[in-house]
C-alpha cells in the first residue's frame, strides 16, 4: 500500500462538492482580515497617551542636552577662576 492509497482510503465522500470549495479561505479574505486588523488598529486610541509622554520626555531631553553643551565653555571657566583663587589664596 502506497501513501497515496492510504490518503485515498482516508477521504469521506462529499455529497455537494461546493461545501469542499467552501472550507478553503482564498487568499483576497486573509488580505481583507489584514486590512481589518489595519484600520482597527489605526483607529485605536488606547496607549496614545503613553505615546505623549515619550515624545514629550524626548523634547525634554534635547532641551537639556542643547542647554549643557550651550554652558560648558561658562561652567569650566568658573570653575577654573575658583581653582585659580584656591590656589593663589595666602595663608592667614
Amino acid at each position: 500500500m502506497n501513501c497515496l492509497s492510504a490518503v485515498v482510503d482516508k477521504l469521506q465522500p462529499v455529497s455537494n462538492p461546493l461545501q469542499r470549495l467552501k472550507s478553503f479561505s482564498p487568499p483576497f479574505e486573509k488580505e481583507a482580515t489584514m486590512q481589518k486588523f489595519l484600520k482597527a488598529f489605526v483607529r485605536d486610541e488606547r496607549g496614545v497617551s503613553a505615546m505623549e509622554y515619550a515624545i514629550l520626555a524626548g523634547i525634554v531631553v534635547i532641551a537639556l542636552v542643547a542647554a549643557g553643551s550651550s554652558f560648558t565653555t561658562a561652567i569650566s571657566g568658573l570653575w577654573s577662576g575658583i581653582t585659580t583663587a584656591i590656589t593663589n589664596a595666602k595663608p592667614s
